[in-house]
């Protein structure tokens, strides 16, 4: 560097090259920023008009990244250079992909080192507002709320600034009318107020050679100033009127538990005396204080404790709204009872308030009106039960119908919740089953209240009748398909016959990607207790088969997973005498090779048809290979995706037996025979290279499937590229020690191989494995040198 000239280094750093050389040679430079050198360097580079003065130089291949490296030299001189360059940029939303990714980790860097920290955490702020989508959510992740966030915890927070320099920027960032950054630093304030838990990722802290800067550790006083501090500035926000508000109120109110639990009594205390009188109701602080009563209060002093109860009989609901929120729509997650108390009786209480709110509201027909439209309105943990106790306890109940059918009918789309009428519903069954029956009829042909019907229902008990009122309702698009989950639970439809079932199956298959999901959970629950009723619902088996790839499913189905395999395996067990289970075979196996827009991604998060292939390989030969092979020769999509399917997950620890060695060996084969252009290579692109150490801790070797195919096709140059592929896939990390370790020795064997192509392969591998591992081992030494 101290040769080079100016123009070299703007060259080398921001020239027209490599970017991966630019990146390297910043890695480098600012392994030596203790050095003159590396100062000289960025400031040149850095300067006004240089290559990284405009956003537009900042969004060059590698540009970004080689300013994040740059931000370990000075980061007073790189948060310059960012900050003008997005001083052009109005929306921070267009500044995406690896820029975005790599600026924000040059503004971590710059945020930990306390001289720069405000300018940082400035421009941190910024993409974090960024990632709001403009309704007041805000996005958590590396890029939202969660990155501002970590900046401001009293203990391991992403910067080495002290408390007062953080309050003193949150104050000022507070000064806004934009509703986003305040929910920002409501949040960021909720941090600071945190008394435990603390936890942070490593390496904003690095700054090449320099000693690693320390996250602010403050002393037990400063601790307790700054927490204060916080709750102090909470307690003004939630005193507002706007959303920013009511998250300060949510998010003070979780917090009590642990100042408490941290001897914060009298700021805890200072909180609710001050907002108690704010909301009806305060759920989260009527939470934390019922979570130190039940679960801690042998752990604090009986000082404590009592003040507690006080706390919590402040809190105490006496209006009828703030009963209402407290008993049916937000109840207390623990009651304040001791824990020797059982769980039944723990879980009973909430039950048991709602039904003495209920005979309350009974003899108060005005209040109970009004009330009736607040139940209908957003979530309500215990609108069902209210309603059920409702046509249990009043006078006539078959009068209050029409009125919860209009609260319901006059709330949002959006808000509605039918849980009222669905338990008002279910309790007026007891009386007017008759009517009941009617009723039913009436909501599954309404767009607005048909969601109730599969819970009416699942409550009363389903009728044979009450399957072809859902399925008309759910083929006009009327009933949603997801509130059908209502007959999943308990296994409602069970006892019921397959005559009856097996017509809402089939419109559930062929409906959608949510019906054909809950299908599935359906028919494996039904099959479950009774497994022999599979043989009366075997048409609905074949066509769940035949639409296992139709749709796109959401990843992590593990229930979806299950009930499909356990379903299959089923059928498949009947074996190949019978033509249903054959039947099967073809349609699953159709259902493979017809990718449609099936989609990579969830092929390779473990779609729930592949722990079914090694049945359909092992068991059913004749039948699955023919179109599998057919397929993989045929369609280069196609033969991706199966790949995937049919090799093992890993390349260097075998996980199990892959899917492939379930097929016949000779099967396979002589397909690699029929089609040697293309089915060697794949082969060799699925089958396990190496057996795997054994339990008696012998070495692995060359697994017999492999080496047969390395004997029969080893003279095809695209069989032993798929097998370096394998060794070698360019996508794992860590040291080529390991790969050296367990293919040398196998793979040396191989350098007498009859076939000189294999011959010569196999000593060009073991070479380059060697060499790899030393470059490997050396890289690891230097980096370790390097950093002692």
């Amino acid at each position: 560097w101290s040769k080079w000239t100016p123009t070299v280094w703007e060259r080398v750093l921001a020239g027209d090259t490599n970017p991966q050389l630019k990146v390297l040679a910043s890695r480098q430079l600012a392994l030596i920023n203790t050095t003159d050198i590396a100062a000289k360097v960025l400031a040149y580079v850095c300067r006004s008009g240089g290559s990284f003065d405009s956003f537009d130089s900042l969004g060059k291949p590698g540009h970004a990244e080689v300013l994040s490296n740059l931000a370990e030299i000075d980061p007073r001189l790189v948060v310059d250079c960012v900050s003008k360059a997005l001083s052009q940029v109005e929306d921070l939303t267009s500044v995406d992909g690896k820029l975005r990714r790599y600026l924000v980790l040059a503004l971590r860097k710059v945020a930990f080192y306390p001289n720069t920290f405000i300018e940082g955490a400035s421009i941190i702020l910024r993409f974090a507002l960024s990632e709001n989508d403009g309704s007041g959510q805000l996005s958590t992740g590396f890029f939202g709320a969660g990155l501002f966030e970590d900046i401001f915890p009293a203990f391991l927070g992403n910067t080495a600034a002290d408390g007062n320099s953080r309050l003193s920027f949150l104050d000022k960032a507070a000064d806004t009318d934009d509703l986003a950054q305040r929910l920002l630093i409501v949040q960021a304030l909720l941090a600071g107020a945190k008394t435990g838990s603390f936890r942070r990722l490593i390496g904003d802290e690095t700054h090449g050679s320099r000693p690693a800067l320390i996250s602010w550790h403050p002393t037990w006083q400063e601790f307790n100033t700054y927490v204060e501090e916080c709750v102090n500035r909470l307690i003004d926000f939630a005193l507002g009127d706007d959303e920013a508000a009511a998250a300060a109120l949510a998010g003070l109110g979780d917090a009590i538990n642990g100042l408490i639990l941290s001897g914060f009594i009298n700021l805890a205390e200072k909180a609710i005396c001050q907002l108690s009188g704010k909301p009806d109701y305060w759920p989260e602080a009527v939470n934390s204080l019922g979570r130190i009563l039940a679960y801690h209060g042998d752990g604090i002093s009986p000082d404590v404790a009592a003040r507690v109860n006080v706390l919590e009989a402040r809190l105490r609901p006496n209006t009828i709204p703030s009963r209402v929120q407290a008993v049916i729509t937000n109840p207390p997650l623990d009651c304040p009872l001791p824990l020797r108390v059982a769980y039944e009786a723990q879980h009973q209480r909430p039950t048991e308030s709602v039904r003495e709110l209920t005979a309350e509201l009974v003899k108060q027909p005005a209040v109970l009106s009004a009330v009736l439209s607040t139940i209908s309105h957003g979530r309500q943990e215990m609108a069902f039960v209210f309603g059920k106790n409702l046509a249990e306890l009043v006078d006539s109940p078959s009068e209050w119908l029409t009125p919860i059918v209009r609260a319901a009918l006059e709330a949002p789309a959006s808000q509605r919740n039918l849980d009222l009428l669905a338990g008002f519903a279910t309790g007026l069954n007891e009386f007017y089953p008759d009517a009941v029956d009617e009723f039913k009829g009436l909501v599954v042909r309404s767009p607005e209240l048909a969601p109730a019907f599969p819970l009416i229902c699942s409550q009363i008990g389903i009728a044979a009748s009450d399957i072809p009122l859902a399925i008309r309702a759910l083929e006009e698009g009327i009933l949603p398909a997801n509130s059908l989950r209502h007959w999943y639970f308990g296994a409602k439809l069970a006892d019921m016959p397959a005559s009856a079932v097996a017509p809402l199956f089939d419109a559930m298959l062929e409906h959608s990607v949510e019906a054909f999901t809950l299908a599935v959970e359906l028919i494996g629950s039904y099959c479950y207790h009774e497994p022999w009723q599979i043989d009366d619902i075997k048409p609905q088996i074949i066509r769940l088969a035949q639409n296992a790839t139709r749709w796109n499913f959401s990843p992590n189905h593990q229930i979806v997973d299950h009930h499909f395999r356990q379903v299959m395996d089923l059928m498949l067990s009947k074996g190949r005498q019978d033509p249903d289970a054959r039947a099967t075979v073809l349609a699953l196996t159709k259902a493979l090779t017809d990718m449609g827009g099936l989609s990579v991604e969830r092929f390779n998060d473990g779609w729930f048809v592949k722990p079914v292939l090694p049945t359909l390989l092992s068991d059913y030969p004749e039948l699955s290979w023919p179109l599998i092979g057919q397929a993989v020769i045929s369609d280069h999509k196609s033969a991706f995706l199966l790949k995937l399917m049919l090799q093992e997950p890993t390349p260097f620890e075998p996980s199990g037996q892959p899917p492939i060695l379930s097929l016949p060996e000779d099967a396979l084969f002589a397909w690699c025979h029929a089609y040697p252009d293309s089915a060697p290579a794949f082969a060799a692109s699925v089958l396990p290279i190496l057996t795997g150490k054994r339990d008696d801790g012998t070495d692995p070797s060359l697994h017999p499937v492999m080496s047969r195919l390395i004997d029969e096709f080893g003279d095809r140059d695209d069989v032993l590229k798929e097998i370096a592929n394998s060794i070698c896939p360019f996508g794992g990390s860590g040291s080529m020690s390991t790969a050296d370790e367990v293919y040398s020795a196998p793979l040396a064997k191989l350098s007498n191989h009859q076939i000189p192509a294999v011959r010569r392969w196999a000593t060009s591998a073991v070479r380059q494995l060697d060499a790899a591992a030393v470059r490997s081992h050396d890289s690891i030494k230097s980096q370790e040198t390097g950093k002692g």
